[in-house]
């Protein structure tokens, strides 16, 4: 009967920890540029003419794009410039018009439209950072879960030491 117990409660651990990694951490930088092969080396160019401070990714699938663009939702430091794969942009910002000072879609196969992206990208990054000094940005939801999985396991770990007594 306990032993049914405790494989209950693993198998729930399990099941809320693949939850939380489920849509999985954003790795990359809040200010980021989405490029592709053919466009990420102009991208970079013009980023390091212009001296910013600014990161280029090169992604090869319209899931990841979307993926990166979701993180918008969530994060409201989150800034991108759309390059590549213009497409899912202006999709993503039919969907959501209020998160167009935080995603902006430029012509690629233009320099100067890539350079004024570029220097409106910086600019709602300079505001944004004059507006929020305190940039901590928490997904209570993950957090709640990794202290459910912590009390858990510590939980596990009190039967078990019992039972040896």
């Amino acid at each position: 009967m306990k032993m049914n117990k405790i494989g209950l409660l693993i198998i729930v651990i399990l099941g809320v920890v693949s939850a939380v990694n489920g849509h999985g951490a954003d790795v990359t930088n809040n200010v980021m540029v989405i490029a592709d092969e053919a466009t990420g080396v102009t991208v970079k160019k013009i980023v390091d003419e212009l001296n910013l401070d600014i990161t280029v990714y090169k992604f090869t699938s319209k899931s990841d794009i979307s993926h990166q663009l979701e993180h918008v939702l969530t994060n409201p430091d989150k800034r991108i410039l759309v390059v590549a794969f213009q497409d899912e942009g202006n999709e993503f910002l039919s969907e959501h018009k209020e998160l167009s000072n935080q995603v902006i879609v430029v012509n690629d196969t233009d320099e100067e439209s890539i350079k004024e992206g570029l220097i409106q990208l910086n600019s709602t990054i300079n505001r944004n950072n004059n507006e929020n000094t305190n940039n901590t940005n928490i997904d209570y939801t993950s957090l709640i879960l990794v202290i459910v999985v912590v009390g858990l396991i510590s939980a596990i770990g009190i039967i078990i030491l019992k039972k040896k007594k």
